[in-house]
């Protein structure tokens, strides 16, 4: 239950990359399990357009909510 709740937190990335048409979006909690990250959000893109198209939505959206993110990798994931 209380993983379920945690994911709900992120409804507003997960929103972000489905109104940018992302695909297989999926979130998945890593708090007991990653010492990096408490969570991690996957999304499929169909190019490379696409998947910098999707990267930058979940900055703004992050951003949008006055948080800070970086991005690593964004040559090609």
């Amino acid at each position: 239950m209380r993983r379920k709740n945690r994911l709900k937190e992120y409804d507003f990335i997960f929103n972000a990359l489905a109104d940018k048409r992302g695909l297989d979006i999926l979130g998945l909690d890593m708090e007991e399990s990653s010492a990096i990250s408490d969570t991690f959000i996957l999304v499929t893109a169909n190019s490379d357009i696409h998947m910098n198209t999707l990267r930058d939505a979940a900055v703004e959206a992050l951003r949008a909510r006055g948080l800070e993110t970086s991005v690593e990798g964004s040559d090609s994931s």
